[in-house]
């Protein structure tokens, strides 16, 4: 029998928020349906799953689009001096580009970041699966970082430190509510901590 359930979600950069006092409700997309039933007991309650903003892919393939477009550029200034045409150049960067955007799209629809009502997760990979998580009442701390160019889209991550050195510290990168979700966690780790579900 197929799971089915109904998940808060998060919106996206620019889409408007749902009122207060009706919360956002999404389907679990196929993908990540899948991902839960293998991931998640059936016992174990998922009480918020979203994914990156948008902004995750470019902001991701910043370094190579940047050198991309010194090729280009390189290739358009010394003509003359470099060997081959200004449109060869021009065409592999744009090549190299839209390749390393592809692979980020591709870590983008593969990435989750999970919320349950025993432990906090980030899924992510592409050829393989990785799992980095933390049982709520292990928590020690959850703290908003903001990178540059997180800063300058009005994104954050969130940083969740388990109580434990040895455990995984867990990072939902590049979202669009960072302080809102901050408050989500920590709300989740009081009640796992006092013995609520």
């Amino acid at each position: 029998m197929e799971r089915k359930e109904k998940l808060n979600v998060v919106p996206a950069a620019g889409e408007a928020a749902a009122p207060a006092h009706e919360p956002a409700v999404a389907d679990i997309s196929p993908l990540a349906a899948l991902l839960t039933r293998h991931l998640i007991p059936d016992s174990e309650i998922i009480v918020l799953m979203l994914k990156p903003s948008l902004f995750y892919i470019p902001m991701t393939s910043m370094m190579t689009i940047g050198f991309a477009a010194a090729l280009a550029l390189a290739g358009t200034l010394f003509d003359a001096q470099l060997p081959g045409s200004a449109s060869a150049y021009f065409n592999g960067a744009i090549l190299l580009a839209s390749i390393r955007l592809m692979w980020s799209t591709v870590h983008w629809m593969g990435r989750f970041y999970i919320l349950t009502d025993m432990r906090v997760m980030t899924v992510s990979g592409v050829f393989q699966t990785r799992v980095e998580q933390c049982p709520l009442r292990r928590v020690a701390r959850v703290r908003v970082l903001h990178s540059l160019k997180e800063r300058a889209l009005g994104l954050g991550s969130v940083e969740v430190i388990p109580q434990e050195e040895d455990m995984t510290i867990v990072l939902w990168m590049t979202v669009a509510t960072p302080r809102m979700l901050k408050e989500r966690l920590q709300q989740a780790v009081a009640r796992a901590k006092g013995g609520g579900r």
